[in-house]
C-alpha cells in the first residue's frame, strides 16, 4: 500500500432518505469531509437521517452496484467490539476521520473509520481492493480477533450520517496526517495483491452425483445453499432488482404487477 499527499476534493454521493434511489453528486474539501462526519444530527430516530455513499455514478444511474463508476473512499463499520483506540492506532499514518453510530455504548463500542482514497477505484475492481483493505487491516492488528464488518463490502453501499442517541456519549475524531491510503491494484506479479486476487477467486464447489432428484430435494438444497452463502443470496437479490441494504434485500418487484414491495 502506497501513501501519498491527499488531493483537494472527494466526491462521493448523497440520498436523502434510506429508499431513495437518486444519488446526489456531492464534492467536499477536506474540511468539509471532518465537518460532515464529525457534526451529530438529532433525530428521533436513524430513519430520520441522510445517506452517503463514497461512490461516483454514471450519469443518470440510479442506486445499486450496476450504477456506480468509482470509489472514493474506504469506509469501515465496526459494531463485533473491537474499541475505538485500537482502529484509531491502525490507521494512525493516514488521514482519515471517525465517528460513533447510531447502536455504539460505551461499554461496546460501534463506530464507523473513513480513509479517503488517493486514487479513485473503479467499481470493477472494489471486490479486490475490499479484499485487500481487510488484509491490509489484518496486517496492522497482529493478534486482534475482531475487525471490520465484511458485509459492507459492495461499491454501492450506503451509510446513515451521525447522530445523536438519547443518554449515550458521542464521539468524532479526525487523524490529520496528511498521508493518504492507495488502493490502486498493483500488477500481477507483485505477492501482495497476487496473494489478494487468489484469496477472492471463487472456489469450485464440490460436485454430487445421484441417481435422480426429485424437486423437494433440489429446492431444499438450494435453501441450504442460499442459508450458508451471502455472497450467493447477494447476487441473487441483485439478479430480482432488489436493493441490498444493511444485509437486506428490499423493494423487489413482484413478477406479476411489478410494483416494489
Amino acid at each position: 500500500m502506497k501513501t501519498e499527499l491527499l488531493p483537494d476534493t472527494f466526491a462521493l454521493s448523497v440520498f436523502e432518505k434510506l429508499f431513495d434511489t437518486n444519488p446526489i453528486p456531492c464534492t467536499l474539501s477536506l474540511e468539509g469531509l471532518a465537518a460532515t462526519f464529525q457534526q451529530f444530527r438529532d433525530v428521533p430516530d436513524k430513519t430520520a437521517l441522510g445517506l452517503w455513499s463514497p461512490t461516483v455514478y454514471h450519469p443518470g444511474q440510479s442506486r445499486g452496484k450496476k450504477g456506480v463508476a468509482s470509489v472514493t473512499m474506504l469506509a469501515f463499520d465496526f459494531d463485533d467490539g473491537t474499541s475505538i483506540q485500537t482502529a484509531r492506532q491502525a490507521f494512525s499514518k493516514w488521514w482519515h476521520v471517525g465517528h460513533t453510530s447510531w447502536s455504539h455504548d460505551p461499554a461496546h463500542h460501534r463506530f464507523r473509520v473513513i480513509l479517503p482514497l488517493r486514487r479513485a477505484i473503479a467499481a470493477g475492481d472494489w471486490p479486490l481492493c475490499w479484499a485487500a483493505a481487510l488484509r491490509l487491516w489484518d496486517h496492522l492488528t497482529p493478534g486482534v480477533k475482531t475487525g471490520p464488518d465484511t458485509k459492507c463490502k459492495d461499491a454501492a453501499r450506503i451509510f446513515y450520517l451521525p447522530a445523536k442517541r438519547a443518554e449515550i456519549e458521542r464521539f468524532a475524531w479526525v487523524n490529520t496526517m496528511q498521508l493518504s491510503l492507495d488502493l490502486t491494484p498493483g500488477p500481477p506479479g507483485g505477492r501482495w495483491w497476487d496473494e489478494v486476487r487468489e484469496s477472492i477467486r471463487p472456489k469450485p464447489l464440490p460436485v454430487t452425483i445421484r441417481d435422480r432428484v426429485c424437486f423437494v430435494d433440489a429446492q431444499s438444497e438450494l435453501q441450504n445453499r442460499l442459508a450458508r452463502d451471502p455472497a450467493m443470496r447477494e447476487r441473487w437479490a441483485d439478479e430480482v432488482g432488489a436493493k441490498v441494504s444493511d444485509g437486506w434485500a428490499m423493494g423487489a418487484p413482484c413478477p406479476r404487477c411489478a410494483r416494489r414491495s
